[in-house]
């Protein structure tokens, strides 16, 4: 789709947006309620791999606010990372930020707005095929909400959402710089560079040099989106269905490249075009309870790719696949701890022309794998959250493990270990990262340490 012909839905999406907030905004909410977190650690990699050297400090913040009169109000959220180190980097998300007018069974809102009844691959795999994610750590993403109107009804047995928006946010990702010699930087601890070098078969380099052409970034962000659900509650069984169309969360590229000559020797020069690629997101939901115990969740959700003209003149880009998922999960409550089991199935097909070459990428950490998680075990002042994954096609593992000790006042101290172990090769790089890693390979270099003391409000 072309910037021409997305002109008519943005146009009366705008208007309606400003309608609603007119209305919301006719009376002065009175009521406030605020809320907030504040995170302060220190992190230490295990690996010496890692390229951007340990996070001496990070400082997490989050804060809530919420304020109404009635049925009217308007409520905000704000993320916000710092990492402390040699080069210190910021970065900020607004997950929540809307208006809204409510009454007993329906509620109408402009704005950003969290997920009601996520769907369970970003509830459980956080792969963000639904809504956007903050992903300045990793191992840590934050749920952002779906920018635009959206209305919905829901009683006790029924519950109808739509949904449109005449802009598109995608996931928020750690901050890349192109500096003027073509090499890519990045102060966030977390990031694994692209090569500088390509080592030659005869035994010769080629450096690299990085463009990003950014020309096509407000046509990006000027994309509509379309979607809505319907659920059905039937005691201790609830089934939802989801359709959207918008662009993908995760930006594709359409790359060209060519050998050059410099004053010394040759070199590589890298173009990157952001793309937008639109697709058809679909799925089914199945969730029932027993007792207030047991849980049981069933998912079956798909991604069709929908044609681009612009990246199909591309000669170089990333690959594109058609996705079909498959998501199980049983949860028990225990009376001080919740045990968590959970399989993702993916099965993927390629949208390719013959007569391109493609860069292999994976749009996802996770596309097959199982998982096992403690959490919320409590003992005396303690909690502790525990788990483990692994992704049986990647061949890789990941074992993570958090203590926290509760205060007095709203403070508390913690530690958190993660661990990362590719069974496919002994040692990721920083010399000569993988230029196309897959799945959680890409964090083979990251395990850490994570000690803190967080201030709840």
């Amino acid at each position: 789709m072309n910037w021409n012909t997305s002109i008519a839905p943005r146009a009366t999406l705008l208007k309606i947006t400003a309608l609603l907030t007119l209305v919301i905004l006719s009376s002065k909410p009175a009521s406030a309620l605020h809320s907030g977190r504040v995170d302060l650690a220190t992190v230490s990699f295990a690996n010496e791999n890692n390229q951007s050297g340990d996070a001496e400090a990070v400082l997490n913040l989050n804060y809530k606010f919420e304020t109404s009169l009635k049925n009217k109000g308007w409520n905000f959220e704000l993320e916000s990372d710092i990492f402390a180190a040699s080069y210190p980097d910021f970065a900020f998300s607004v997950p929540e930020a809307r208006l809204f007018y409510a009454t007993k069974e329906t509620e109408a809102s402009i704005g950003r707005k969290k997920i009601d009844n996520i769907n369970f691959l970003d509830e459980d795999w956080n792969l963000g095929v639904q809504t956007a994610f903050f992903r300045m750590d990793p191992f840590r993403p934050v749920e952002q909400g779906l920018t635009g109107l959206n209305y919905q009804i829901k009683t006790e047995q029924v519950f109808l959402e739509f949904f449109a928006s005449p802009i598109f946010v995608p996931d928020q990702s750690p901050n890349l710089n192109v500096k003027g010699d073509g090499g890519i930087s990045s102060n966030n601890p977390w990031v694994i560079l692209p090569p500088e070098r390509l080592e030659l078969t005869t035994g010769g380099v080629l450096e690299i040099d990085y463009n990003l052409v950014e020309d096509s970034l407000p046509e990006l962000l000027g994309q509509y989106q379309l979607g809505g659900r319907f659920g059905i509650n039937l005691r201790d069984l609830s089934i939802l269905g989801m359709y959207y169309n918008r662009p993908s969360r995760q930006l594709d590229f359409a790359v060209t490249a060519k050998v050059e000559s410099g004053e010394d020797e040759g070199f590589i020069n890298v173009q990157a075009r952001p793309l937008f690629s639109r697709e058809h997101f679909y799925g089914v939901q199945v969730k029932s309870t027993w007792m207030n115990k047991l849980t049981v969740k069933n998912g079956f959700y798909g991604i069709i790719q929908q044609s681009n003209s612009e990246a199909e003149e591309a000669r170089f880009q990333t690959s594109k696949y058609d996705y079909f998922f498959i998501s199980t999960g049983v949860e028990y409550e225990f009376s001080n701890a919740k045990l968590s089991l959970k399989h993702l199935l993916t099965n993927k097909k390629q949208v390719k022309d013959d007569d391109k070459f493609y860069f292999e990428t994976s749009r996802f950490l996770f596309e097959n794998a199982v998982a096992a998680e403690i959490s919320d075990l409590r003992w005396r002042t303690f909690y502790f959250k525990s788990g483990a994954v692994y992704s049986y096609k990647e061949k890789t593992a990941q074992l993570y493990l958090r203590a926290e000790k509760m205060m007095r006042s709203g403070f508390s101290v913690y530690g958190y270990f993660n661990l990362i172990n590719d069974f496919n090769r002994e040692n990721l790089s920083s010399d000569n990262p993988e230029l196309t890693p897959l799945g959680m390979q890409r964090y083979a270099a990251l395990d850490n340490v994570r000690v803190g003391v967080s201030y709840v409000f």
